[in-house]
């Protein structure tokens, strides 16, 4: 009798596992009228779509890119960064969808060309880190962007594939995903779903509730790395009797020899740079050694200028040049103190 229920057993349990590697080899995945004007089925090689957690999940680069996507791959933090570009008159259905997205956000008033979507994901992060890229009148790139929270996150399997959560991603870049009796079809709305409250951010981050340490929101920076972050206590207002001055162009600099040259980390008005105090101003619109706040920043103090500095634009001081690459370019709303 013992011999035979473990018979009976192991016989179950393989029944189970063969079920279950069937069921997953057996999704289909289709694209409709997102590459083409046609219904095209995504091939995968030796990793196949499947279910974790009652999610279904498809190789990250396989599908990404049958389906008119970019992915760039970071191995040391085991993060991807998956691209849609925006193009008004693409032969791609997908890009010319992306650049009605990108039209139909809030900028803020700003005259921001559209140029691409990217969504951000590390291997066992919940987040996915969607942001909306535009080129400003000099060309620099400015984000929109926010955090929104995946079914399951990116996982490792195989030994080294990642796989992602198709609705998940999908939906981030606005496409339906629908479920057909065990085929997954991913197709172009009939609308055009611009996600909400989406804020500019800098070039490196999101500014979201999972980058929150404490009464701190971080901007730059990961949190992991709060020694390269600009750090903001969370809830300030704006100083009372404070004068609005309107939107600026924020840049950062550091006193290293690409950004100051021979000045170093001499000021024009007060001597040394002093990271996170110290801005760069334009004294025709900002008086020099004048407080402003900044949202985002906080108060910081004019004692610089710079010859592309000019009009709305400040250049916010940080500690190295690393993080005034993180950093980037970002536009926010600009105080002067009294």
């Amino acid at each position: 009798m013992r011999r035979k229920a473990l018979y009976f057993a192991v016989f179950m349990i393989t029944l189970v596992i063969g079920a279950s590697e069937a069921f997953a080899s057996d999704i289909d995945v289709k694209l409709d009228n997102v590459v083409n004007d046609f219904t095209v089925h995504v091939d995968f090689d030796t990793v196949t779509p499947m279910q974790i957690d009652n999610s279904t999940v498809v190789p990250l680069r396989k599908f990404c890119e049958a389906a008119g996507f970019s992915v760039s791959w970071a191995d040391e933090s085991k993060t991807a960064v998956i691209t849609l570009n925006g193009k008004a008159n693409s032969f791609v259905p997908v890009e010319r969808y992306a650049y009605k997205l990108l039209s139909r956000a809030d900028t803020k008033g700003l005259s921001l060309v559209p140029d691409s979507i990217t969504a951000t994901l590390r291997v066992s992060d919940e987040y996915i880190r969607l942001k909306y890229n535009y080129r400003d009148v000099e060309g620099d790139i400015v984000s929109l962007g926010k955090s929104i929270t995946s079914a399951v996150p990116a996982t490792v399997v195989n030994g080294g594939s990642i796989v992602v959560p198709i609705r998940s991603l999908m939906e981030v870049f606005g496409l339906w995903v629908e479920w057909r009796d065990g085929t997954v079809i991913v197709s172009i709305p009939p609308f055009e779903s611009v996600p909400s409250d989406m804020e500019f951010v800098s070039a490196d981050s999101v500014q979201v509730s999972a980058q929150t340490s404490g009464s701190d929101v971080w901007y730059g920076s990961l949190p992991e790395q709060p020694a390269e972050a600009v750090a903001v206590p969370a809830g300030v207002q704006v100083p009372e009797g404070a004068v609005y001055l309107g939107t600026f162009k924020i840049t950062h600099y550091c006193s290293c020899e690409k950004c100051c040259g021979s000045y170093g980390n001499s000021t024009a008005w007060a001597g040394e740079i002093v990271p996170g105090f110290t801005i760069a101003v334009d004294p025709s619109v900002i008086p020099k050694l004048s407080s402003v706040y900044i949202d985002g920043y906080g108060v910081r103090r004019a004692e610089d200028c710079g010859g592309a500095i000019k009009g709305n634009k400040i250049d916010v001081a940080v500690s190295n040049h690393s993080e005034a690459l993180k950093l980037g370019v970002v536009y926010k709303d600009v105080w002067l103190m009294k």
